[in-house]
């Protein structure tokens, strides 16, 4: 992805939505899929941890719900106070990245 996606609103801590250290959060994440893939979920991961050098679940999880969330923003979904919603897309973005184990990251 050429654009760079502003960042997402905090809770103050510096950390999107809600706080809560996950089981998983801490744990490695890398990379195992091809080269950069099409579908803008998977292209955000890809581009976190190859680009950015995120190395963690919980920096490419929060990394991925910036890109969900300003996705939606950009498409419309400020006229509906989605801001009040921003912890869901962290949670979106960790069962993103679960699902993907095994098959294009690998957490661990």
């Amino acid at each position: 992805m050429s654009r760079r996606w502003p960042a997402l609103p905090t809770n103050g801590l510096g950390h999107p939505g809600r706080n809560g250290d996950r089981g998983r959060d801490r744990a490695a994440v890398r990379w195992i899929g091809g080269p950069s893939p099409d579908a803008l979920d998977a292209r955000a991961i890809f581009e976190a941890i190859h680009e950015r050098g995120l190395t963690t679940v919980r920096d490419v999880a929060a990394e991925l719900a910036r890109v969900l969330y300003w996705r939606d923003i950009w498409s419309g979904a400020w006229a509906t106070d989605i801001g009040l919603l921003r912890g869901l897309y962290l949670r979106e973005a960790r069962r993103i990245i679960e699902q993907l184990d095994g098959t294009l990251v690998r957490i661990g």
